[in-house]
């Protein structure tokens, strides 16, 4: 069907925005965040209801790939990425992640409000991981092209195809 094909392309391009918008806003601490981890982090209650989610998505995807339940699999991945990733967590923490407003004048300065943006971005970068991988066996090439612009532990696979498969 026709519209389920425009249905798909609009879920690869906004995989493609939402990581382009990731990248964008995690460069200049991408170093800083690969150092870190989610004990190193003072969390919102935003970021740890998101990352439950994420857990729970990767036990419930991991669960139905191993019970040949692709169908169900793709559709959970596709409503989780695009409805709680894309159209909820990425518009609650904007306001964290910008460093000037729209004047130009420097804004989230204090140490607090630059915790807050550092442990935005980690979860930024650490979710979209974890939605690439467990896209992976859906959209290989999309996957895989954003993989590689992503940057790495000196551990990481340069392959998304390598890549250790994500754990709760």
């Amino acid at each position: 069907y026709e519209e389920k094909i425009a249905a798909n392309r609009n879920f690869c391009n906004k995989i493609w925005n939402a990581s382009k918008f990731v990248l964008f806003n995690i460069e200049d601490n991408s170093d800083r965040i690969l150092g870190l981890n989610r004990e190193d982090l003072k969390l919102t209650d935003d970021d740890k209801t998101f990352l439950e989610h994420t857990d729970e998505l990767i036990k419930e995807t991991t669960r139905r790939l191993t019970e040949f339940q692709f169908g169900v699999a793709a559709e959970e991945l596709y409503e989780s990425f695009w409805h709680k990733f894309a159209d909820e967590y990425l518009e609650q923490i904007k306001a964290r992640l910008y460093t000037k407003d729209r004047e130009g004048n420097p804004i989230n300065t204090s140490a607090e409000e630059q915790e807050s943006r550092i442990a935005a971005q980690w979860v930024l970068l650490h979710s979209l991981e974890t939605y690439l991988k467990l896209l992976h066996p859906f959209l290989p090439f999309i996957t895989e092209s954003i993989w590689q612009s992503l940057p790495k532990k000196e551990d990481e696979a340069e392959t998304i195809m390598y890549s250790k498969w994500p754990e709760d």
